[in-house]
């Protein structure tokens, strides 16, 4: 009798062993795929966890392969494990890159993206590297994001850690003299577009100094000063041509550094002339240069 209940006792104590181990699942999936794990018995409140969080991602029992490898995913109720599910991310081989673009033109400081389509159509991103051959001229993030820096060309290469690779040729362009123009030189350059009527031979004025008045009255005797007026020294040619005269081309609204200028007598007048790293004479004259070569027929 001792030896019966002895029997009974011994698989009384097996069978919470072997009802209550925790369930079992193999799923394999490729890198950038999700895959929902269904339990055999669903419970709520379950507690899910990767014991590699690098390859696996899990949440509400959804696993995402984020790199190839294998990791173990557990589910947990009240402290208990209740599943464990060994997953596998595998990644399928890329055989060729097609860059949406082969060459592209940006302009400075402009930036874009470069698309691109894996073969085959069901191919793994992972790896995907991107580079470019110039950093000074452009600049390339992960995701193929091109950031123009200086003018010139480079060339932006895609490519796989097997060696596949494909190229894109990027030129920035230099930007125009008119847009090279600093706000106060953009002034002058306005002014003189406005004014311009003002010369037999308009296309040949050229601007040959900028300079303020230091210090003189107006016809309503309220006196001028280096923050009021720039006036700009252009020269051109009469009527009937070759002879230079001068043209003071009075601009409002400039706010001229706070320093002290070199002056210079000009006609009877004392002028500050106005330093190149403040207004650049041979910028404005590029653009005034750029723009009459477009507008000549």
């Amino acid at each position: 009798m001792k030896k019966v209940i002895s029997l009974i006792l011994a698989l009384v104590m097996c069978l919470p062993l072997c009802a209550c181990g925790p369930e079992k699942q193999t799923v394999e999936i490729n890198y950038g795929e999700e895959h929902t794990i269904e339990l055999k018995k669903q419970q709520e409140g379950i507690v899910w966890e990767t014991e590699n969080p690098d390859i696996v991602t899990v949440r509400n029992g959804i696993v995402t392969g984020i790199a190839p490898g294998n990791a173990i995913v557990t589910a947990a109720k009240d402290g208990k494990t209740v599943a464990e599910i060994s997953v596998s991310v595998n990644i399928i081989d890329i055989s060729a890159i097609l860059l949406s673009q082969k060459n592209v033109e940006i302009e400075l400081e402009e930036s874009m993206q470069l698309q691109y389509v894996l073969m085959p159509d069901n191919a793994s991103d992972y790896g995907l590297s991107w580079k470019s051959a110039n950093t000074e001229i452009a600049e390339v993030d992960g995701n193929g994001n091109i950031r123009a820096v200086s003018p010139g060309t480079t060339t932006i290469v895609c490519s796989t850690p097997s060696g596949v690779i494909d190229t894109c040729e990027v030129i920035v362009k230099e930007p125009s003299a008119i847009e090279q123009l600093n706000e106060e030189e953009a002034k002058v350059f306005q002014e003189y577009l406005k004014n311009i009527q003002s010369f037999y031979n308009a296309p040949a004025a050229r601007i040959k100094a900028l300079i303020s008045i230091e210090k003189k009255g107006d016809s309503a005797g309220k006196p001028y000063t280096a923050k009021d007026v720039l006036f700009t020294n252009i020269q051109g040619t009469n009527r009937l041509g070759g002879t230079l005269f001068k043209y003071y081309l009075g601009v409002a609204g400039f706010e001229l550094p706070n320093q002290d200028f070199m002056t210079k007598k000009i006609d009877g007048v004392n002028y500050i002339e106005i330093p190149s790293e403040f207004m650049d004479i041979g910028k404005i004259n590029a653009a005034i240069e750029e723009y009459w070569e477009k507008n000549i027929h």
